[in-house]
């Protein structure tokens, strides 16, 4: 019976430690660890319903407020000084030597009247085709001036007498004016061009600067201020490349004025001005895609 008892006290001893052991545990909230069935720990998640949870309420984990201590930097004391700022300036990189291209251009030289019909139908029919293409290949001078004579040539106003009368000098005149206010001689070639298909040149002047940058009020301009003073340049310039001239248009092709010259300037301008360009720059020019081979010139 002693021992019965001793073995009773024992074990409510035990019990007792039991329930003490649990009570502390519960006090503290201290989560039981779940040991998965494959033997591995497990994390949950902050939401999972795990052992973190008694009696319904959710377990929310202790959160740690770490303090830290402020970086403390040492003071920097700043002394003013003057800073010189010294600029460089590094030259522009020198580029290679360039090859400068000059191209060789066809010198003409034309001689006309304005109202001589041969000369007229070189402008429009010739001329202009021409030079419009081979424009950038030639040097054009050209002169209104033709057989017209000029009385006293250093007086202050001298008498100039044309072949086909007074219009025609005015005509010469207007004509000079054009090559004077025209800033390109594209645009002034043009407006020849337009006033010699007219039958009376010296009307056609107004509507043939129509679209053109030239005005014809400064052209009129300059015929009543400078008109017979630009004719006797020109009448200079003209007897400097033949002292008479007997016959109209004029043409001189590279210091060259020939029958040759004559005839095929009036038959086909533009395959002459392509037989004097330079064999290296031909191809360069719209004469290669026109004619192909270069013309052998007829002596």
């Amino acid at each position: 019976m002693r021992r019965a008892r001793a073995g009773g006290s024992l074990s409510r001893g035990a019990m007792a430690l039991l329930v003490m052991c649990c009570v502390l545990k519960l006090a503290t909230g201290a989560p039981s660890q779940t040991i998965p069935a494959n033997g591995e720990a497990s994390e949950t998640d902050d939401n999972d319903q795990g052992a973190g949870h008694m009696a319904g309420k959710a377990y929310n984990k202790p959160h740690l407020n770490v303090i830290e201590k402020p970086e403390t930097h040492p003071k920097t004391e700043i002394n003013p000084t003057t800073t010189t700022t010294t600029t460089t300036t590094t030259p522009a990189p020198v580029a290679p030597n360039e090859i400068s291209v000059t191209i060789k251009k066809v010198q003409v030289e034309v001689v006309y009247e304005s109202h001589c019909p041969f000369s007229r139908r070189f402008i429009y029919g010739q001329l202009w085709p021409t030079f419009k293409k081979m424009h950038d290949f030639m040097e054009l001078t050209v002169l209104p001036f033709g057989k017209a004579k000029v009385d006293n040539v250093s007086a202050e106003h001298p008498h100039i007498t044309c072949q086909h009368g007074s219009n025609e000098c005015t005509g010469n005149m207007m004509e000079t004016c054009v090559l004077h206010v025209a800033q390109e001689t594209i645009t002034a070639v043009k407006i020849l061009a337009c006033m010699s298909s007219n039958s009376q040149p010296h009307l056609a002047g107004p509507k043939c600067v129509e679209g053109t940058s030239v005005k014809w009020t400064e052209v009129q301009k300059c015929v009543d201020e400078h008109g017979t003073q630009y004719i006797v340049e020109v009448a200079k310039q003209t007897w400097s490349l033949q002292s008479y001239v007997a016959r109209v248009p004029l043409i001189i092709m590279d210091g060259m004025k020939d029958n040759y010259v004559e005839y095929y300037a009036q038959k086909d301008f533009f395959r002459l001005v392509c037989e004097h360009v330079p064999y290296e720059e031909y191809d360069q020019t719209p004469c290669s895609s026109s004619l192909g081979r270069r013309r052998r010139r007829r002596r």
